[in-house]
């Protein structure tokens, strides 16, 4: 299965770590620092002109490095097998699209605000 991020940007959703809302976890220091490095070492792509509200993780098989992708929504993940929801750095949810619209009120709250 494949993941559209934004303008031509596909990637397999084996090859993803995690999607973040870039609002909630740049608070933590640690994934500032985090990203600060990624785009010092020219690992942060960005696949949206509009304004940033997600990224998202990758590994490609053979790489030893991850990219960082900058995406306007959290809504393009909604076809993913897997989504992990984060809070604080605290597994906040887990499931797919459809049942964690049902069941986790963060990743509800995020998605809902981003389809707008």
């Amino acid at each position: 299965m494949y993941i559209h991020l934004g303008q031509e940007k596909v990637v397999k959703s084996r090859d993803v770590i995690g999607i973040f809302d870039l609002e909630s976890t740049t608070i933590s220091q640690r994934s500032r620092d985090f990203l600060k490095k990624a785009e010092k070492n020219g690992n942060v792509v960005t696949v949206s002109y509009e304004l940033p509200k997600s990224f998202i993780i990758c590994n490609e098989k053979g790489s030893k490095e991850s990219t960082v992708y900058i995406s306007q929504r959290a809504t393009s993940i909604q076809h993913a097998d897997l989504i992990i929801v984060l809070d604080n750095g605290d597994v906040a949810g887990m499931g797919t699209h459809k049942e964690l619209m049902k069941n986790c009120e963060i990743y509800r709250e995020i998605y809902e605000s981003q389809s707008k």
